[in-house]
C-alpha cells in the first residue's frame, strides 16, 4: 500500500539529468536560430522577380511592389514588369501608360498594341486586381486562366504570406481567446448558470465541429472541380480571384481527412450527450465543476497563472515565427528570364534539416510551459488540501523550480512526444483485456497475440506512467517521474478502476470546454477575415483559420485544464488518504459518501471557519 508519509520536505532535485538534457537542447535551438538569422533573407519570401532578377517591392524597387504581365499570352509571360499600382480601367486611351520600373525586357510601359507592332514592344493595359499585394491578376477570365497556370507560388511562401498579412488579427483573436478562457470560470460560479453552460459547451462543440467540417469539405469539393461556377464569367472582384487561385495551392487529401475528422467528432459529441452514461454523470459534473472556481480562488494568484503562461507562449510563438521565416528564406535565386516571377527561388535540403533540429525543441518548450502550469496547480491543490491552510505562492514557485523542474522537463518531453502513442495503447489494453475476460478466451490467434504483445510492451515500459498521476505522486514524495507514475498506477488505479471514471469527467469537461472556446474564436476569426479583412492580401481563409484554431486550443489548455486538474487533485488526494488510513476496500459509492460527509467533518475539526478560511471549504460544506 501507499506509504503514510504523504508529504516530504526533501530538497532533492528529481530527474536532475533532464535539466542538463534540456539545457543542451536550448543550446542547439540558440545556435540554429542564430544561424538562420544570419543566413536568412525573409524579405524575399513570396516576392516576385522581374526579368532582371530584381525582387519587386525591395531595394530600388520598393515603390513598385506588384508584378504585371504586359502580354497575357502563354508564350509571352516572361515579359513582365514591377509596377506601382494594378491598373483598374474599363477602357484605355491612346498614349496611356502606367508607372513601372523598366527592365531589359520591358523598356516602356505605355500602351502599345496593333497588328504592325513588334511582339517585343507589345504592351497591353487591362483591368486587374491585386492578389497577395504582389501580383496583378486580370479581371478577364481568359487572361486570368493563362496567368494563373504560370504563377507557381510555393505553398511555404503562401503560408508565411498569409500569417504575416493577418498577424495583427491573429494576435487580437488569440488575446480574445485568453480573455474568454479566463472569464469562463465565472459562468460556473452559479449552479443554474453552470447547468446551462454545460449544455452550451456540448452544443457549441458539436455545432462547431459540424460547421468546420462543412467548410473543409466545401474546400475539398472546390479543389476537385477547380473552377468558378461559371467559367465564362469575368472575375469581377479580388475575392473571386482569390477563391479560384488559392484552390491550386491546397491539399486535396488534407481537406478531405480534416473534414471527415470534424464530422466524426461531431457524431462523438452527439452520442456522448445522449448516452445514458453521460446523463448519469451529468449531475456529478455540475456539482463538482460549478464549485471548482471557489477552489481555484482559494489559492491566491493561481488564477493569473494561465494569463502569464499565455503571454510567454505568445512571445515564444512570435520568436519561432521569425526564426522559421529566416530558415525558409535560406535560398538561392535562379537566373532565367523565362521562369515565372515566383519560380526563381530555390531551396535546398538545409531548411528542412534545420527544422528537424528546431521544431522538436520548440514543441518541448511549449509542453514545458503547459506542464509547469499543471504541476503548480496540482502541487498547490495538494498542499492546501493536505494541510488545511493557505500556502505561500512564492515559496511554492521556489520549490517547483528548484526541486521539481527536472521532473516537469522530463514529463513534458514524454507527454509532448508520446502521449499520442499512450492514448491508443491504453484503450487497446483496456478493451483487449475486457474482451478476453468477457468471452473467456484463452487460445489466441496471431492477431490477438500481436495485440497482447503490444499491451505487454505498454505495461512494461515508461509509456504507462505518462499521466497526471505521476505528477501527483511526485508532489507528495521525492520520487522520479516514471517511478511515481508506475507506483501510483499499481497502488491505486489497478485496484480501484472506478477512479478512472471520476477522473475522466475532468478530461471530458476539459475537452468540451477547450473545443467550444476554440470554435467560437475560430468561427469569428473566419467570418471577420472573410467579410471585413483585406482578402486580397492572403491566399486562403481556411488555412489561416486552422492556424488560429490550433493556437486557440493551446491557449485554452492553460486555463481550462486548471478546472480539470484541480478536480482531479481533490479526488486523488483524498482517495489516497482514505486508502492509507483504512484497509477497507474503497468503492465509488463509498468515496462519494466520504467526500460528502467525512471529508466535511475533517475540515470542520481541523481548520477554523473564520474569515480567513479558504473558499474551498464553502465548496466542501455544500449539501
Amino acid at each position: 500500500m501507499l506509504s503514510n508519509n504523504s508529504q516530504t520536505d526533501s530538497k532533492v532535485q528529481t530527474d536532475k539529468k533532464w535539466i542538463f538534457n534540456f539545457a543542451g537542447a536550448l543550446g542547439v535551438f540558440f545556435v540554429v536560430s542564430l544561424y538562420a538569422l544570419i543566413r536568412g533573407q525573409p524579405s524575399l519570401l513570396s516576392k516576385p522577380f522581374d526579368p532582371d532578377n530584381r525582387p519587386c517591392g525591395i531595394g530600388d524597387l520598393e515603390d513598385y511592389p506588384y508584378i504585371y504581365f504586359v502580354n497575357p499570352q502563354k508564350t509571352q509571360l516572361y515579359r513582365n514588369v514591377c509596377i506601382k499600382q494594378c491598373p483598374q480601367v474599363n477602357s484605355v486611351k491612346l498614349q496611356q501608360s502606367i508607372e513601372c520600373a523598366t527592365n531589359s525586357v520591358v523598356r516602356n510601359c505605355q500602351l502599345n498594341i496593333g497588328i504592325t507592332i513588334d511582339i517585343k514592344d507589345f504592351f497591353l493595359i487591362y483591368d486587374s486586381y491585386a492578389y497577395l499585394n504582389k501580383v496583378c491578376l486580370p479581371a478577364n477570365n481568359k487572361y486570368f486562366e493563362v496567368i494563373r497556370e504560370k504563377l507557381l507560388i510555393g505553398k511555404i511562401d503562401l503560408i508565411f504570406n498569409d500569417i504575416t498579412s493577418s498577424l495583427p488579427l491573429i494576435i487580437f483573436f488569440t488575446i480574445s481567446c485568453t480573455l474568454l478562457s479566463f472569464y469562463s470560470k465565472y459562468f460556473l460560479d452559479n449552479d443554474k448558470i453552470a447547468r446551462i453552460t454545460y449544455f452550451i459547451v456540448f452544443f457549441l462543440s458539436a455545432v462547431g465541429c459540424f460547421i468546420l467540417g462543412v467548410v473543409l469539405f466545401n474546400k475539398f469539393v472546390h479543389i476537385i472541380f477547380d473552377s468558378p461556377e461559371n467559367k465564362t464569367q469575368v472575375l469581377s472582384t479580388s475575392s473571386d480571384a482569390y477563391q479560384y487561385t488559392s484552390s491550386q495551392n491546397s491539399s486535396l487529401v488534407f481537406y478531405l481527412f480534416a473534414s471527415i475528422m470534424c464530422f466524426y467528432q461531431f457524431l462523438v459529441f452527439v452520442k456522448d450527450q445522449v448516452s445514458n452514461e453521460t446523463m448519469k454523470n451529468h449531475e456529478i459534473r455540475i456539482k463538482i465543476f460549478s464549485n471548482i472556481p471557489e477552489v481555484i480562488n482559494a489559492r491566491k494568484y493561481l488564477e493569473f497563472l494561465p494569463v502569464f503562461a499565455f503571454f510567454v507562449t505568445l512571445l515564444l510563438f512570435l520568436i519561432m515565427f521569425i526564426i522559421e521565416r529566416n530558415i525558409f528564406s535560406i535560398v538561392s535565386i535562379e537566373v532565367n528570364i523565362y521562369l515565372s516571377p515566383f519560380d526563381r527561388v530555390r531551396r535546398g535540403i538545409e531548411p528542412y534539416i534545420l527544422n528537424i533540429l528546431i521544431i522538436p525543441i520548440f514543441i518541448w518548450m511549449i509542453s514545458i510551459i503547459i506542464q509547469t502550469c499543471e504541476y503548480i496547480t496540482l502541487q498547490s491543490t495538494y498542499h492546501t488540501l493536505d494541510n488545511y491552510q493557505e500556502y505561500d505562492f512564492k515559496q511554492l514557485l521556489q520549490t517547483v523550480f528548484s526541486q521539481r523542474m527536472g521532473t516537469i522537463i522530463k514529463g513534458a518531453f514524454l507527454i509532448g512526444f508520446t502521449d499520442w502513442i499512450r492514448t491508443p495503447l491504453e484503450l487497446l489494453e483496456y478493451n483487449f483485456q475486457e474482451y478476453l475476460k468477457k468471452n473467456k478466451i484463452e487460445d489466441l490467434n496471431c492477431v490477438r497475440r500481436m495485440q497482447q504483445k503490444i499491451c505487454n510492451f505498454y505495461q512494461s515500459t515508461e509509456l504507462k506512467s505518462y499521466t497526471k498521476y505521476a505528477y501527483i505522486d511526485n508532489a507528495r514524495k521525492n520520487k522520479e517521474f516514471v517511478e511515481s507514475g508506475l507506483h501510483f498506477q499499481n497502488e491505486i488505479l489497478d485496484k480501484n478502476r472506478w477512479i478512472e471514471s471520476l477522473v475522466d469527467m475532468s478530461e471530458i469537461f476539459e475537452n468540451q470546454m477547450n473545443i467550444s472556446i476554440c470554435m467560437i474564436i475560430t468561427i469569428l476569426f473566419y467570418l471577420f477575415l472573410r467579410l471585413i479583412y483585406a482578402s486580397s492580401s492572403i491566399s486562403s481563409y481556411t488555412t489561416t483559420s486552422i492556424f488560429v484554431l490550433g493556437i486557440s486550443f493551446l491557449i485554452t489548455l492553460f486555463q481550462v485544464n486548471m478546472y480539470g486538474t484541480t478536480y482531479c487533485s481533490i479526488i486523488l488526494q483524498y482517495t489516497i488518504q482514505q486508502i492509507e488510513n483504512s484497509a477497507e476496500e474503497l468503492t465509488q459509492a463509498k468515496f462519494l459518501k466520504y467526500l460528502k460527509k467525512e471529508f466535511q467533518q475533517k475540515l470542520k475539526t481541523k481548520f477554523s471557519q473564520g474569515e480567513n478560511a479558504p473558499a474551498f471549504i464553502k465548496f466542501c460544506n455544500q449539501p
